[in-house]
């Protein structure tokens, strides 16, 4: 996924939870947070509850593990809690690349 959102143009900073999730969004608002299912500190429902907490609304989108471990109701729950989208593995240039333009045009209209 990294080497995509070079492709994309877009600085991408990584974190493995939510501890670290807040530390880069204290120092910038960020166009969007890539999440996975799994956190080092909790789950992507703590990542969407916590932006929607946020004066400046951040779209999250969620992105599949590279194996199917999570059944397909997984990904419906994370819309139904607020995500944006999802990414699924494998990953491509072209998905990322509208996935980021939905939520570039989302985060404009929040503003």
């Amino acid at each position: 996924m990294p080497e995509l959102l070079d492709g994309c143009l877009l600085k991408a900073e990584l974190a493995d939870g939510i501890r670290e999730l807040k530390s880069i969004c204290v120092a910038s608002v960020p166009v969007a947070c890539l999440c996975g299912f799994e956190l080092a500190d909790g789950s992507f429902h703590d990542a969407v509850r916590w932006l929607e907490q946020r004066q400046f609304q951040v779209p999250l989108v969620m992105v599949s593990p590279p194996f199917v471990g999570k059944p397909p109701s997984h990904f419906v729950d994370s819309l139904r809690a607020g995500a944006l989208a999802t990414i699924c593995y494998p990953y491509r240039l072209q998905d990322v690349q509208i996935v980021l333009w939905s939520a570039l045009q989302s985060h404009r209209s929040h503003q």
